[in-house]
């Protein structure tokens, strides 16, 4: 049997940021780390598109990362 030893929550945003020669769109990346995994999923994203408001380029899409370690249960 496996239990969930720990989980950790990041959040990634995916910004718009201009074209490549072949005119398909470029992006860059922001990583928010270390949320709290009991944390509202809502509450989150209202936190996360605010702060990416204070920058010029255009949102793309939020992501919710869990990354879970693993352990045998005993």
């Amino acid at each position: 049997m496996v239990k969930v030893k720990e989980t950790k929550v990041s959040y990634k945003a995916r910004l718009k940021n201009g074209q490549g020669k072949d005119g398909k769109d470029k992006f860059a990346y922001i990583n928010f780390a270390n949320i709290r995994p009991d944390a509202a999923d809502q509450d989150v994203h209202e936190v996360v598109k605010a702060i990416l408001g204070l920058q010029e380029k255009e949102v793309d899409a939020i992501f919710k990362l869990e990354n879970k370690e693993l352990e045998d249960a005993q």
